[in-house]
């Protein structure tokens, strides 16, 4: 006999995106109810029956955003790497590699006292 999975939850989660106006929203009543969160959150169905309702976590999570940052999302991390060599190590390394094209990176990396990681790495020195 086969199983019946209609009735299992999803093993993964959807984000859902709400807008900038309803969170101005949740934040209004977020003061009507004397900062209560969970009570916000009851408010908010009751007034607006036909929208989705958000978890007590994302009124939360609204209200912290904008006393941390201002804004009523996180500012992104700049993930970015910067580059952290110079125009000496790169010189190093060009002159090694044009003296010999076969040599390696971990003969590079001794020379120039620069892992071979970032040898290998294409000229992030």
């Amino acid at each position: 006999m086969k199983k019946d999975y209609s009735d299992e939850k999803p093993k993964y989660f959807v984000m859902v995106l709400f807008t900038i106006s309803e969170k101005i929203e949740y934040l209004l009543i977020y003061g009507e109810c004397n900062k209560n969160v969970r009570m916000a959150r009851r408010l908010y169905e009751q007034q607006t029956p036909d929208r989705r309702v958000p978890d007590r976590k994302t009124f939360k999570n609204v209200i912290d955003n904008l006393r941390k940052y201002g804004s009523f999302t996180k500012p992104k991390r700049n993930r970015n790497k910067p580059v952290r060599g110079n125009a000496i190590n790169v010189n190093e390394v060009l002159a090694i590699v044009n003296g010999n094209p076969h040599v390696s990176t971990v003969t590079i990396s001794v020379a120039t006292n620069i892992s071979a990681a970032s040898v290998n790495s294409g000229g992030k020195w």
